[in-house]
């Protein structure tokens, strides 16, 4: 088999810009060296990101509290980027429909709604 400029497979890896990369691909693959170390690090970062939300904890929202300490780890969950953000706004939303339910406290915790304003009745 000869080496002709022809017969040299290209790496199949699109840049940004909608080029090609124009490095020869490793024998037997469709990228070449830089592409094929890259992609394996993203794969590997994606599988650790999926094993990381895998166990992520919150607290029980059972009182305003907990409520607030998980609102807390969602957003810093966000920033670290471990959590994508229709992920974080559906458990955001659940947060506010729990802090919204009337709860029962322990003692010595306060209610979620204690704090509110009572209305004056006519």
């Amino acid at each position: 088999m000869s080496l002709s400029p022809e017969n040299i497979a290209l790496c199949q890896h699109i840049k940004a810009n909608d080029t090609r990369c124009a490095s020869p691909a490793l024998r037997g693959r469709k990228f070449c060296y830089f592409h094929k170390q890259e992609r394996q690090k993203q794969l590997e970062a994606n599988a650790n990101m999926r094993r990381e939300r895998l166990t992520i904890r919150l607290p029980i929202p059972q009182d305003a509290e907990s409520i607030k300490m998980a609102r807390i780890k969602v957003m810093q969950l966000s920033v670290m980027q471990k959590i994508d953000h229709p992920t974080e706004a559906l458990m955001h939303h659940a947060l506010q429909i729990a802090s919204n339910l009337p709860q029962t406290s322990s003692p010595g915790k306060k209610r979620l709604h204690e704090n509110r304003p009572q209305r004056r009745r006519r």
